[in-house]
């Protein structure tokens, strides 16, 4: 199973620590159940938060970042995902607040 997760946020300094760990969480998850994914994370065109999402590393090869321009508009962030779908049997729109507590909600 391939899934391509569209994350848009502002990727606020001040919630930095929430984003991190929504995209960890996600990508450990995928990882433990053997799930073929990618995470596309869009910034959606807040200015002062740029340099906090232009610095974060995610460590990650299958979380891919990019930048949408137009500010805060949710959809163009999330189509930036879209962009990037290939091969994947699922898409999938991610809050960036979002937090898994089930260890196998994915698979549910």
């Amino acid at each position: 199973m391939k899934i391509l997760f569209a994350i848009p946020t502002i990727f606020k300094k001040s919630r930095f620590a929430e984003h991190c760990k929504c995209i960890r969480r996600l990508s450990e998850q995928c990882t433990k159940l053997g799930i073929d994914y990618k995470i596309v994370v869009a910034c959606n065109g807040i200015a002062s938060e740029k340099p906090t999402f232009e610095s974060w590393l995610p460590n990650d090869d299958n979380v891919i970042k990019c930048y949408s321009p137009a500010k805060y508009n949710v959809s163009a962030a999330a189509n930036k995902g879209m962009e990037l779908l290939t091969d994947e049997d699922y898409f999938c729109f991610f809050s960036d607040d979002f937090e898994m507590l089930d260890d196998d909600w994915i698979t549910k």
